[in-house]
């Protein structure tokens, strides 16, 4: 009974923690909205026009569930299941230990749902867990939109296959969770198909696509205090298999294009009737190419940040484009 007691009160004491955040953000926007109307911001912007059930739910016009089913199906769906398994576990809704990986609890109690569910545990609460949800996040999008663009049957399958291969490796390694495996995968896979991209570590200094993932694991390596990520190290090693048996072998002479692995028929007919959101930027892209836009640099998609933007502007300038412009004296 005093150990339900506690954990009812850790849980009252995370809730107030939430609420005293939310309660300090409103506050700062309420102060920023009453700054931006005292410099007359606001005075072209007709409120009243704006207050209409189609916003309701809305800010600027910008709608959350829109943003939201303008992800690609497979990256929401890994989105939604892991905030749920990941934050759920450490807000003690359900047991950690319920669903890490425990091989003894599988073999001997048959709970087969452990060899699913550490996919979507990306460890404790932390700084280090936001920073790799955001890294999933925008990698997985950027893949899905990018390489399997209108193919959701491949993206599940090489995710599928990530988890085949990690599973054995897992048991030998002992891990726990494979959250991070599956992005350290996806983080390889992307790296290769984008060798000629250049990407910014912490903002501190660039370098190749081709090491992104390996820089990661030495960043990892420096902040753990000398550990080895073994984790990230088994994602890289799927993350690649899948790469060389689906693009590397069979572009080999020897192979006379035949293909090791192919995604199954069952997964093509699940995803028959799933199509990429209309939103999703046009890519030039074909099955094996890389991102070909913006001179073969992986530019982010816009966010909410963008989105939100965007909307603003149209309700400030009436939702004019005004063009580029020319100079006096062109032609």
């Amino acid at each position: 009974l005093r150990e339900t007691r506690k954990g009812w009160q850790l849980s009252c004491v995370e809730i107030e923690f939430v609420w005293d955040i939310l309660h300090r953000l409103s506050v700062q926007s309420t102060l920023v909205v009453r700054f931006a109307r005292s410099l007359g911001f606001y005075s072209s912007v007709d409120f009243v026009a704006m207050a209409t059930p189609a916003n309701m739910g809305t800010v600027g016009g910008w709608s959350f569930k829109d943003a939201w089913m303008s992800i690609p199906w497979v990256t929401r769906t890994l989105s939604a299941s892991m905030a749920f398994i990941t934050l759920g576990s450490q807000l003690n809704l359900f047991p950690v230990r319920s669903v890490i990986l425990l091989w003894p609890m599988i073999f001997q109690k048959f709970q087969i749902w452990r060899l699913i569910t550490p996919f979507f545990f990306l460890g404790p609460l932390s700084f280090n867990l936001l920073f790799l949800a955001a890294m999933f996040f925008r990698h997985s999008r950027m893949l899905e939109e990018g390489e399997f663009l209108s193919n959701p049957a491949d993206y599940s399958f090489f995710l599928l296959f990530v988890a085949l291969v990690s599973l054995p490796l897992s048991y030998f390694l002992r891990l726990v969770y494979l959250g991070p495996v599956l992005l350290f995968a996806i983080l390889q896979l992307w790296a290769r198909k984008n060798i000629n991209a250049r990407v910014s570590v912490f903002g501190l200094f660039q370098l190749p696509a081709l090491y992104y993932p390996y820089a990661m694991l030495l960043v990892n390596f420096v902040i753990s205090g000398g550990t080895i990520d073994w984790m990230g190290i088994t994602g890289i090693l799927a993350g690649h298999l899948y790469y060389f048996l689906d693009t590397v072998y069979p572009a080999l002479p020897k192979s006379r294009g035949h293909r090791i692995i192919k995604t199954p028929q069952v997964l093509i007919d699940l995803f028959a009737t799933r199509v990429t959101p209309a939103s999703a930027p046009a890519r030039a892209v074909g099955r094996g190419g890389a991102l070909q836009e913006n001179g073969g640099q992986p530019t982010p998609s816009g966010g909410l940040g963008l989105n939100l933007g965007s909307t603003l502007r149209q309700r400030v300038t009436g939702g004019h484009s005004w063009g580029g412009g020319r100079r006096l004296g062109d032609s």
